[in-house]
């Protein structure tokens, strides 16, 4: 299902999308499969951040780009082997955080070969093969992190992430758990556990951890982000609207955020406060086009039309994405009559 929506790309847990004649103007909480489904795509952009066979890795990554020093000079590659599989594991970490894979790779695999039993250069592995989008691979590195390390917690978070984003979610919660078990207050296990719940549409599960991650980090915008966002998930939008409220006013410049309250305001029947949000996160023309993708998840379809070609007639160089949604809209109102 292909909708085009003019959302704020998320890093980490914050909410995912970000993307009038009527009398009603109350929304109802989205009741179908598919209206939760097209919410949750909505939504989601913005949300702030199991297998248990273990594969057995060649350890040769051979689809990774070659790692070499930016000096082919063999006393710095000397240099180099005499790090042990800490300093290496910790100079590629360094490497990964500048995204430059191939010295990354170079420092994993020379960590690899004196530590072959070690989870840590494994991990790394992964988050190279993650990077560039090969998941399957990725979730093998993992694997055998965990293998070598089965309380190693950067292989089992990782392992917990990945698991989720390939659809695994009962996977990730097994992993997730593990790591809650063991330290009941880790902050980060605890955010993916709740954010797996509501990935799998188990709200009620996500909400109290999610205010308890509130109670503990009272300052952190992102805390209340994710609360909103589930708050929005539930329907109870009056609840999304004071908790984004909460967390836009501790950073004021975050325009996921933005988006993500104009999507509780939205939700709620205040077109107006939700069009003035929207407007200030991504523009006029893309605030209607929002607009009419939240009303067609509603099943609102006269307004999503107007709202779409709002946005055409704003910009007719948005005429492209919003016609997509306009096509999309009509399959959907054909498949809803009787």
């Amino acid at each position: 299902m292909d909708i085009k929506i003019d959302f704020i790309s998320t890093g980490g847990k914050t909410l995912n999308p970000v993307s009038n004649t009527s009398p009603e103007k109350n929304f109802k909480k989205t009741s179908t499969r598919v209206g939760r489904q097209l919410l949750f795509c909505f939504i989601f952009l913005g949300l702030c951040s199991c297998t248990t066979s273990v594969q057995t890795l060649n350890g040769n990554y051979s689809d990774i780009p070659e790692g070499k020093l930016p000096s082919q000079d063999a006393i710095q590659q000397k240099q180099l082997e005499k790090l042990s599989p800490a300093e290496l594991v910790r100079e590629g970490n360094l490497h990964l955080a500048k995204d430059n894979l191939q010295l990354a790779k170079l420092h994993f695999s020379l960590a690899l070969k004196k530590a072959p039993h070690s989870p840590a250069p494994y991990v790394g592995m992964g988050q190279i093969l993650q990077r560039g989008g090969k998941l399957k691979e990725a979730q093998q590195a993992y694997q055998q992190a965990v293998k070598e390390g089965p309380l190693h917690r950067p292989a089992l978070l990782s392992l917990a992430i990945l698991s989720r984003e390939l659809g695994e979610h009962e996977t990730a919660v097994v992993f997730l758990r593990k790591l809650l078990d063991r330290n009941p207050g880790d902050q980060e296990s605890m955010t993916e556990l709740a954010i797996t719940y509501d990935d799998m549409g188990e709200e009620m599960l996500a909400e109290p951890l999610f205010s308890q991650i509130v109670q503990t980090q009272p300052e952190a915008a992102s805390a209340y982000n994710n609360l909103g966002f589930n708050f929005l998930l539930q329907g109870r939008y009056s609840d999304a609207i004071t908790a984004l409220g909460t967390a836009l006013g501790q950073d004021p410049g975050d325009r996921q955020i933005l988006n993500n309250l104009a999507t509780a305001y939205a939700l709620h029947g205040d077109e107006d406060k939700a069009l003035q949000l929207f407007e200030e996160a991504v523009g006029k023309p893309a605030a209607f086009n929002n607009l009419g993708y939240l009303y067609m998840t509603q099943g609102h379809w006269d307004r999503a039309e107007e709202a779409f070609l709002q946005a055409m007639k704003l910009n007719p160089r948005f005429y492209p994405r919003a016609q997509e949604n306009l096509d999309q809209l009509a399959r959907l109102r054909s498949r809803s009559e009787p």
